[in-house]
């Protein structure tokens, strides 16, 4: 009998001589008996009664066994090839995601199904840690995308209101936040960050050069009349912004593909618009004719400073970069910002419906109150903070002065006790939403939206000198707000 006609117990006897040095009986036996009858037909030795075929079969089975059990203990579903089988299969459970969640982590693919399992768990307390751990982050970035967004309603800025812009961000994220869904919530806040991002740098680097103008007026707000802040304040509070966005507790990696095809688009549809109504150079106080040369120029620091090669974002057009830099020149909001801020009842306390004579006492108490402060080194508002809440939300109901020495109108207010604080306003919406348990008349959107106006108003207010630290110790107690707004939610629906 020929190699090639040799059976497959033949086969593994000449294998398993050459791996054991040491022979058994089985062998010599099996040597003895092939060696006298060579010639014979092999087909009286089956293959399917042999005994080393028969111990090949166990132990391949007892690995099928061990291999299933491995397999299951890492969370694979594991079944025979029948549809039948298949479909009968248990589910084991699959792994989860790492905690914390932050934005780019690979782990928090939401094709994968480590992600999409959180949302098939049947008790939601299962899934509160990965839950809260969205929230985290999603609290931080929708804030910042409200306070941003509402910076740009007040300057009367593009609202980017197409299918992949900036305020279908913003409104898909308020709307999957409602959802029950982990998936939902994930896929929403990144498209948000991506394109709050991407924007965020854009207008950076218009008020950037927007301050290289001076304009040489001093702006000082009253309590009927805001009154915008300067270029190179809001270029801080911007900054302070950008800050939070960068933060490792919020994104790990960012899609620099993404931000910059949003960038691109929104430089190609404001380049189209610009063609549409043509550029005048000349303007009324000659900011165009300034700012031209400086972006032209390669060796002046705005160029030096937005042309680096590290940089995501690439100057458009000169022309173009005027136009957008000169939008935040203004003093005053624009009115288009009014339709689409919902209209909130504040519970303030006109002069005119006091008593005269307690008015005439409360003055007196306000201007030794300020005297004192005076003495102390402190402004007024710094020394009725002093007091109780209950205390300060009447001074707030009279439009008295409760603002720390960081605002710009904490001096005047203390040479001026009997002055309405301009400030008024928005600290009765902080301190109203704040002391409210339940969701109030407005929706979800709405009172984030008045929300936003307060934070951003009160971070307006500041000093001009004052450090980013500061504005972005405002932006962390206002997460606070928005976060509490976010909470109750699920009561308002239960």
């Amino acid at each position: 009998m020929t190699p090639s006609h040799r059976s497959a117990s033949q086969l593994w006897a000449i294998a398993r001589r050459k791996l054991f040095s040491r022979r058994g009986s089985y062998d010599q036996d099996y040597d003895s008996q092939h060696r006298s009858s060579g010639s014979a037909d092999t087909s009286s030795l089956s293959e399917h009664t042999d005994g080393f075929y028969k111990y090949s079969q166990e132990v391949l089975e007892k690995s099928d066994m061990v291999y299933r059990k491995v397999i299951e203990n890492m969370g694979i579903r594991s079944s025979d090839s029948t549809e039948a089988s298949y479909a009968s299969a248990s589910m084991v459970p699959i792994g989860r995601p790492s905690l914390p969640y932050t934005i780019g982590s690979p782990e928090w693919n939401t094709t994968y199904g480590t992600v999409k399992y959180l949302d098939h768990v049947c008790d939601d307390d299962d899934t509160s840690a990965w839950r809260n751990s969205v929230l985290f982050v999603y609290t931080r970035v929708y804030a910042v995308a409200k306070v941003v967004f509402m910076a740009f309603l007040h300057y009367g800025l593009d609202l980017d209101d197409i299918p992949d812009g900036l305020m279908t961000c913003i409104r898909n994220a308020e709307e999957a936040v409602t959802s029950d869904r982990i998936t939902d919530l994930v896929n929403s806040i990144e498209n948000l960050y991506h394109a709050l991002y991407a924007r965020l740098i854009m207008e950076l680097a218009n008020v950037d050069l927007c301050s290289c103008f001076n304009f040489g007026v001093a702006r000082v707000s009253s309590h009927n009349n805001f009154i915008l802040p300067e270029p190179r304040h809001l270029f801080n509070i911007f900054l302070a912004c950008k800050g939070f966005l960068d933060s490792p507790t919020v994104c790990t990696a960012f899609n620099r593909k993404v931000v910059e095809d949003y960038q691109s688009g929104f430089i190609r549809r404001s380049l189209q618009n610009l063609l549409d109504v043509g550029f005048d150079l000349d303007d009324l106080i000659g900011f165009r004719r300034f700012v031209l040369p400086i972006v032209d120029n390669r060796e002046s620091p705005f160029r030096k400073k937005w042309s680096g090669s590290g940089l995501v974002y690439q100057l458009p057009p000169a022309e173009l970069l005027a136009i957008q830099a000169e939008r935040y020149m203004a003093f005053t909001p624009r009115e288009t910002h009014r339709l689409l801020i919902p209209d909130q009842i504040l519970p303030f306390v006109e002069r005119h419906t006091i008593d005269p004579e307690r008015l005439e006492r409360e003055f007196i108490q306000d201007h030794r109150q300020a005297a004192l402060a005076m003495l102390e080194g402190k402004t007024l508002g710094d020394l009725r903070n002093e007091n109780t809440m209950s205390r300060m939300m009447n001074y707030v109901k009279e439009r008295k002065c409760i603002c720390q020495s960081a605002c710009s109108c904490s001096m005047i207010c203390t040479r001026e006790p009997e002055r309405p604080c301009p400030c008024a306003e928005w600290r009765m919406t902080m301190m109203l939403a704040q002391s409210r348990s339940g969701q109030g008349p407005l929706g979800l959107r709405d009172r984030c939206t008045v929300l936003s106006k307060a934070v951003f108003l009160e971070i307006a207010s500041f000093r001009d000198d004052v450090d980013t630290f500061e504005i972005a110790a405002a932006l962390d107690r206002a997460f606070m707000l928005f976060a509490d707004e976010i909470q109750k939610k699920p009561v308002a629906e239960a």
